[in-house]
């Protein structure tokens, strides 16, 4: 047998015989300069791969290499890995994320190490298996595989282990021992690791291998340490995609019934989560049913019977929660039942202790997600929490919904107070001290687009258990944005609930204020005479009420829509009125809405003059008080005003700010508008070019937007073409 000594010895000669410095052999070697000064001084013993490697880089005989195979009369290349499922879906992208983590983690002479991160039933150990297989090549050293989830005692894998390298195994040696060995007898020689349903660390380190091991884990929680101590990348497998999800099912109960029922197979997805665990147990149920249509098991599965036919993610599912502190739990039931889609977690801040480590917690073990709305969890988990919450006090949850509502209503207030300061005249009190983080006009923009699904669905829970002095509130707390933003659908339906709200709790004040919601919803979609009733409706409440400042807003629909009317005289009155209101009740923002409305009212009627007096009043409200869409709205409105009275320079001055404030409050509809008028000015001044350029992104917008103006721009662009076309003709002739 030949001993650690002769190997050294031998390669001390080769070293100095080829004048080659330590410190460049290890670059040619890939190996750091520590690891093999320890093999030339016999602290570490050279494994066959190395040996092999040496030889070339020294430009030997083979010398090194009969050594190692005189020293180990055996070389051992464990292949352990189990074969890859013969319907794998791949994860879009995710094997090439694998091996961009691979490539960049390697180092000379270190342990690399991936852990493959997700919820139960993801698809965890097919992808591990699956990259496993597709990469063992790369590790002429073997491949090592153990399913932690056996529960097999440590110190049994590495016997395991150590046998299938060829060493011998004391029956004495403890996991320490073993665990030294295994690193010592797997130095240098390129050896994958795969391990499978790791729960901790402690499962993981004591089965590192030595320099130049790879390890692949698979585990449904972080592992923290893993992460710190070794380097471990982590990525989190993510659920099947729709369209490989179709291709998963497809698979197993052939193309022609998923094709067949084509919705029905969409809400089996849905409801499975992509999820291949889930997936794959509603396909062998499909296969052993092949006359059962899908839309019955789709009603099923969408009804919590997912889990029923899915008995192994059910049991995987178990073990998860009950590994979950009280807390944890307690949160992921109010999850699961919480009317709403998700939640943010400031206001989980306020209704649970510890908010912030549960929720760690959670987010630890991958049960839950992050989405532009805050934390949610989706299908199936969702229906497993609120089914694992059924047993709890119904009216607790009531009661943290209600304080969930309260949170969204201050939020939403203190936002729209943001867009539009003091618009609602005091009718909202502030239940809860919170900062919600909307002070600024884009991040009170930003805020209310993440919180109009959320907002929606409480105002509606509330509005139908017993708290509906809460649901109007919260309807009617978002109306500056809508105005803003003008997205139709989410205002009618959030002004529909105030209004039966409002009608609910008896309040002639909300109802009042929620029927003027709805009316100006209505308005925006040229529906004016519902808009008209509802705004009488509503004015007749103010006045007996004596809400000023819910007059001055009222007065102003109708006055709006007396103008679309083309009773110009009705709507000078209506505005002036409203005008005045808004002066006497401190809000001069809306007396320049209404001045700059008025306004419109004498340009149609030929008065520019008196037009132009009140926008330059309008004009001067605006500035004042700051409110930038109102800016943006009067602006647009004295560009108009310059161009009927033939000014164009300065409409084009006008029209150009006008545009940059629309921009700026993400105005989309009203920056399209001020590109119309935009291109009449340009048009006048002889600029056919930009005047198409101002058309074209009229176009655009309004056909992000689906507005049948798009069809009028478009009109106005041929025709604008064929004029510049005529005039190239008559030129030419000429």
């Amino acid at each position: 047998m030949v001993t650690n000594e002769q190997f050294t010895a031998v390669l001390k000669a080769l070293i100095r015989d080829r004048g080659e410095s330590q410190v460049s052999l290890a670059k040619k070697l890939g190996v750091s300069l520590s690891y093999l000064s320890k093999l030339t001084n016999g602290q570490r013993s050279p494994t066959p791969d190395l040996a092999e490697r040496l030889d070339a880089a020294l430009g030997g005989t083979g010398q090194l290499t009969q050594l190692v195979s005189t020293r180990r009369p055996a070389i051992h290349i464990p292949q352990q890995l189990p074969s890859p499922v013969n319907d794998f879906v791949e994860h879009t992208g995710f094997m090439h994320r694998l091996e961009q983590a691979l490539s960049a983690g390697r180092s000379p002479g270190a342990v690399t190490t991936l852990v493959i991160e997700g919820k139960p039933g993801v698809g965890k150990s097919a992808t591990q298996v699956h990259f496993a297989n597709r990469i063992g090549w790369q590790f002429p050293g073997g491949v090592l595989y153990e399913d932690l989830g056996s529960r097999r005692p440590t110190v049994e894998t590495l016997g395991r282990f150590l046998r299938a390298l060829g060493a011998q195994v004391a029956g004495d040696l403890d996991v320490v021992a073993r665990s030294a060995l295994f690193r010592s007898v797997t130095a240098g020689r390129r050896v994958l690791v795969v391990l499978d349903n790791a729960t901790d660390d402690e499962d993981v380190l004591p089965l590192m291998p030595g320099a130049e091991g790879t390890v692949l884990v698979s585990a449904r929680t972080r592992l923290s340490t893993l992460a710190a101590g070794a380097g471990a990348r982590h990525l989190v497998l993510p659920p099947l995609s729709s369209d490989s999800s179709r291709a998963l099912l497809k698979r197993i109960t052939g193309p022609a019934r998923i094709e067949a029922e084509p919705v029905a197979a969409d809400r089996i997805i849905t409801t499975t989560g992509g999820l291949p665990a889930a997936l794959r147990a509603v396909g062998d149920h499909l296969a052993a049913r092949p006359h059962q249509p899908l839309g019955a098991l789709a009603a099923e599965v969408h009804d919590g019977g997912v889990l029923r036919i899915a008995n192994d993610l059910q049991h995987e599912f178990d073990k998860l929660y009950q590994s979950l502190t009280p807390g944890a739990a307690t949160l992921l039931g109010f999850l699961g039942r919480t009317p709403c889609e998700a939640v943010e977690e400031r206001a989980l801040a306020l209704l649970f202790e510890n908010a912030e480590d549960v929720t760690a917690e959670l987010r630890g073990s991958n049960l839950i997600e992050v989405s532009g709305t805050g934390l949610l969890l989706v299908e199936p988990f969702r229906s497993y929490a609120a089914q694992k919450a059924a047993g709890s006090d119904h009216d607790s949850l009531n009661a943290v919904v209600a304080k969930l509502v309260r949170w969204y209503l201050d939020a939403a207030v203190r936002a729209n107070d943001v867009l539009a300061p003091g618009w609602d005249g005091e009718v909202f009190d502030h239940q809860i001290g919170d900062d919600t983080g909307s002070t600024g006009f884009v991040a009170a923009m930003n805020w209310c687009d993440s919180a109009i699904r959320p907002a929606s669905t409480l105002a509606d829970w509330a509005s139908r258990s017993g708290c509906p002095t809460l649901a109007w509130k919260l309807a009617l707390a978002f109306m500056p944005y809508f105005y803003v933003t003008k997205r139709w659908e989410p205002w009618l339906h959030l002004a529909s609930i105030g209004v039966s709200a409002a009608r609910k709790a008896g309040s002639e004040l909300g109802l009042g204020r929620c029927l003027h919601n709805l009316g100006w919803a209505q308005l925006e979609l040229h529906r004016s005479d519902e808009a008209c009733r509802n705004f009488r409706e509503a004015l007749a409440l103010q006045d007996a009420l004596r809400d000023d400042r819910g007059r001055a807003w009222t007065m102003l629909g109708l006055g709006s829509v007396a103008s679309e009317q083309g009773d110009c005289v009705e709507a000078t009155r209506m505005l002036d009125h409203s005008a005045s209101l808004f002066m006497q009740t401190g809000l001069p923002f809306g007396a320049a809405v209404a001045r700059s409305l008025q306004a419109g009212a004498f340009t149609r009627q030929g008065h520019h003059d008196q037009a132009h007096q009140l926008l330059h009043q309008a004009l001067e409200l605006a500035i004042e008080t700051e409110v930038r869409p109102v800016e943006g709205l009067v602006r647009h409105l004295l560009g108009d005003c310059h161009l009927a009275r033939r000014e164009v320079r300065y409409a084009l001055v006008q029209l150009d700010r006008a545009l940059a404030l629309r921009r700026s409050t993400r105005q989309r509809w009203a920056e399209g508008e001020v590109q119309l008028s935009r291109a009449d000015a340009l048009a006048v001044l002889g600029d056919p070019k930009q005047s198409k350029a101002a058309l074209r992104s009229a176009i655009e917008i309004f056909d992000e937007l689906r507005d049948p103006r798009a069809l009028e721009a478009r009109g106005r662009l041929a025709a604008l073409c064929c004029a510049v076309s005529a005039d190239v003709d008559q030129h030419a002739h000429v």
